[in-house]
């Protein structure tokens, strides 16, 4: 009997149709290897990354585990979210990385100036042992 009660917990969170939208706000360096499997879980990378993920337990666990590191807002399911189209630092970075930016050419190297000694064999006269 346990079990259909914790089943229809579950059903009926996921009938209400939540949503939460979770947003990293804090790095995940120098944080326990559990915290930051939390936050790979969750379908976080960077600072600012946003996901939305149903409103379920094993989400709500993940959540609060990491909550020091993110923001959390519940969205009810019915509205779709409204596009705007002023361009996010998520999907400009995404694209960068998407498209490797050209390297740029080399420089080529500055010639080496030859350096002239003013020897000249063809006069004995002018090299120093004769001027002794």
């Amino acid at each position: 009997m346990a079990a259909d009660r914790t089943t229809a917990n579950t059903v009926s969170k996921e009938k209400a149709g939540g949503e939460l939208r979770i947003t990293l706000r804090k790095s995940t360096n120098r944080r326990l290897a559990k915290h930051k499997a939390c936050v790979a879980g969750l379908g976080l990378r960077r600072i600012g990354d946003e996901v939305r993920l149903a409103d379920r337990p094993e989400v709500r666990g993940m959540v609060n585990r990491v909550r020091y590191l993110l923001e959390v807002e519940e969205i009810a399911h019915s509205a779709p979210p409204a596009k705007s189209r002023a361009k996010s630092n998520a999907d400009s970075s995404a694209r960068a990385r998407a498209i490797p930016k050209p390297k740029p050419s080399p420089k080529p190297k500055p010639k080496a100036k030859a350096t002239t000694k003013a020897t000249t064999t063809a006069n004995p006269e002018a090299t120093p042992d004769a001027l002794e």
